[in-house]
């Protein structure tokens, strides 16, 4: 669902900024952000992340700041940039990769992508 809805409104967004000349839409794409989202986010089996033991996917130390991310969105809104990734490395990586040679990405994940999911779920599973 996650995944799936971030889709969906990255369409709407798209389409809304073409059929409606009369406003200016900034798409603004966030990678991991420190916030205390995790202190409320629900886990697999539905138990808020701190309370169940599990991990949240996210390498330590990538996260962005929660000002530096608002500051590079107003950025994005001042500018009038049409779409903005606004993450570190190696989130910043994937989507370059994933977006602009979307056969190399899912070829590299074909072999890369088991193991993060099977880290993530031992992780998840402790």
């Amino acid at each position: 669902g996650y995944s799936a809805s971030k889709h969906a409104l990255h369409g709407f967004f798209s389409s809304l900024s073409l059929e409606v000349q009369e406003i200016e839409v900034s798409i603004v794409c966030p990678g991991p952000v420190v916030s205390p989202m995790n202190d409320t986010a629900l886990a697999y089996n539905g138990q808020p992340i701190k309370d169940a033991n599990v991990t949240p996917m996210e390498v330590p130390g990538k996260m962005m700041k929660t000002e530096r991310c608002a500051y590079l969105m107003s950025a994005a809104a001042y500018w009038r940039l049409k779409e903005v990734w606004i993450t570190k490395n190696p989130y910043l990586l994937s989507v370059y990769l994933s977006e602009y040679s979307p056969m190399l990405f899912g070829w590299i994940l074909s072999f890369a992508g088991p193991q993060v999911v099977k880290k993530w779920k031992a992780a998840q599973l402790r």
